[in-house]
């Protein structure tokens, strides 16, 4: 089934077309395209429950770089996954990292994944992952948390955003891309910001962002630490994260008189705002996004930031997703690995 609507005929995101084929329905707005899984699965009690799983996928691509929006990590009273989540590993005992949970006092962890069932208890927010089988590269591994309050994980709509080691061949072209960084003259500072373009830029997200969170730590007042935090946490469906950090960046460069970049990062807070709900604001901040780029004399990149708006508005009302807990949850461990999602290796790849 073919569904077309015409927004604006001079627009590029003009079109909006809806196909369902095979329980998958994607939605696609010139270079902006939203996908949504729905899956049957059948509880223990062979009960059949509609789980609408996997991915929610917002991807805007421009000329001079690309976007991604993904839903998730916008509600703080469960312990959704921080890191490892939607991100390629290089290291084969990963840190896990949630949400903390207000009144919590204990969480179980889990990790699932090819020969992987592993869990432990903890007490803190932040585990290594220990278990005797290593991780094996090439496989999607999934991490859920379920705090002693009943919430979990699972509730977040980016659940399933899953992650994957890089192979050893791999591990050493990395290292051939980043020794130059390293050895550089850069300040550490200046270092840790490269190094976390580069890691983001290949979808190591879990390492990108471990770096960037240690520069904060250290009091980093760099806009570039929090603009690519931002970049980073919406792209791996944390938009709470996001937002927090986009407005920090947005503070630190306001101060700084850097009219071209506070814009610029206004239009990427614009998606974060439609995927926590926030419209009202999404619209505020394109307005503002759209008096700064008329005073930069770029048009063309406020009727761009228009037309995204546009689309992405669409987009979210039009393919909600909900996830059901894990208290809800009680299909098999491998139909919950079978809708796992995580980045592939694209060209950009060393």
């Amino acid at each position: 089934m073919n569904v077309y609507k015409s927004i604006n005929h001079n627009y590029v995101f003009s079109r909006i077309i809806l196909s369902t084929l095979l329980g998958s329905t994607i939605f696609s707005f010139g270079n902006l395209n939203v996908e949504a899984k729905n899956s049957l699965t059948v509880s223990n009690e062979n009960q059949e429950q509609i789980d609408y799983l996997s991915k929610n996928l917002i991807s805007l691509e421009n000329t001079n770089n690309s976007i991604q929006y993904r839903k998730g990590g916008s509600n703080s009273d469960i312990p959704y996954i921080i890191t490892p989540r939607y991100t390629l590993i290089s290291d084969n005992t990963p840190t896990l990292h949630w949400n903390e949970v207000e009144g919590a006092s204990s969480y179980l962890v889990k990790i699932q994944g090819g020969d992987i069932n592993w869990q432990q208890e903890v007490k803190d927010t932040t585990v290594v992952y220990s278990g005797a089988e290593m991780l094996k590269s090439g496989i999607d591994y999934f991490v859920s948390v379920e705090a002693d309050t009943g919430v979990s994980s699972l509730d977040d709509s980016g659940a399933k955003l899953g992650f994957r080691l890089i192979t050893s061949e791999q591990s050493n072209s990395l290292q051939g891309a980043i020794a130059p960084i390293q050895t550089s003259n850069l300040s550490q500072e200046e270092k840790g910001i490269k190094l976390a373009e580069k890691y983001h830029q290949l979808d190591l997200n879990a390492d990108a962002i471990a770096i960037l969170e240690q520069l904060k730590t250290e009091g980093s007042k760099s806009a570039q630490v929090y603009r690519l935090l931002g970049d980073t946490y919406a792209k791996t469906g944390l938009n709470l994260l996001a937002e927090e950090n986009y407005l920090t960046a947005i503070e630190l460069e306001s101060a700084n008189n850097n009219l071209e970049s506070v814009t610029e990062i206004q239009a990427s807070l614009v998606g974060v705002k439609i995927m926590l709900g926030k419209l009202e604001e999404a619209e505020e901040l394109n307005q503002q996004a759209q008096a700064g780029y008329s005073k930069l004399g770029n048009v063309d990149k406020g009727q761009e930031l228009n037309r995204t708006l546009t689309a992405l508005t669409q987009g979210n009302s039009e393919n909600p997703i909900r996830t059901r807990g894990s208290s809800q949850q009680t299909n098999s461990a491998q139909n919950q690995i079978d809708q796992v999602v995580t980045p592939n290796f694209g060209n950009d790849w060393p």
